[in-house]
């Protein structure tokens, strides 16, 4: 068997077994990445909006936030986790995020709002475990632990990102952050960082495009 092969039949073991946890991304990398997840793929196509799919409405977010971001943000780097026909397999955005080692990942979920006011949350993944802690060096975990390597990042992140969510508050209300099992952050070592947001029509994700990309600046400038 030659390396390739060897090699590559270890890392699918190792993904299908658990993930490789690594110590938390450091502040000093000379450029800052991103992964943007929107909801839903070629086969789900999330909740119905406005006579449209979450899966849409999702990807025309993340494309606009990454091509403004792009073009704003000199070091800025922006992945997108599936292409528009893309199917997602699970745990595949985990895999990604955790290869490519990410400074930020967001998961992007859109709803259809019923109240008056529009209204985003936020959401980081937690068991309930806030007081576990692992072991800064390289060590095998389960996925479903892989929250706990970076969770203080994510944490202050997080409050970070909704910060200048508030500052849109004419538009639409904040809530969180949440710490829940949110499984579209399942199995991610990064600082991930729940969002789902309320919008009344197909137009509606233009609103959170701003505060997005505002966060992600202020982030890097830390």
């Amino acid at each position: 068997m030659s390396i390739t092969i060897y090699s590559r039949a270890l890392l699918l073991f190792l993904f299908a077994t658990g993930v490789l946890l690594h110590a938390p991304v450091t502040s000093f990398r000379p450029s800052f990445s991103v992964m943007l997840a929107p909801a839903g793929d070629a086969r789900m196509t999330g909740r119905i909006i406005d006579k449209n799919f979450e899966r849409w409405i999702a990807w025309e977010y993340v494309r606009a936030v990454k091509e403004r971001l792009e073009r704003e943000a000199p070091g800025v780097v922006v992945t997108l986790s599936r292409g528009p026909g893309e199917i997602v397999e699970p745990l595949q955005c985990a895999n990604f995020a955790n290869r490519l080692h990410v400074d930020l990942f967001v998961s992007v979920n859109f709803y259809s709002e019923t109240a008056a006011r529009p209204e985003c949350a936020f959401y980081q993944f937690s068991y309930g475990d806030e007081f576990v802690t692992l072991s800064n060096e390289l060590a095998f975990h389960p996925y479903d632990r892989a929250h706990l390597v970076n969770k203080s990042q994510a944490a202050r992140f997080a409050q970070q990102m909704r910060s200048c969510f508030d500052g849109y508050a004419q538009q639409f209300g904040v809530s969180g952050v949440h710490k829940l099992p949110f499984a579209p952050l399942i199995g991610i070592v990064p600082p991930a960082i729940g969002l789902e947001m309320g919008i009344k029509s197909v137009e509606g994700w233009r609103a959170y495009v701003d505060p997005l990309v505002a966060s992600i600046k202020l982030l890097m400038r830390e």
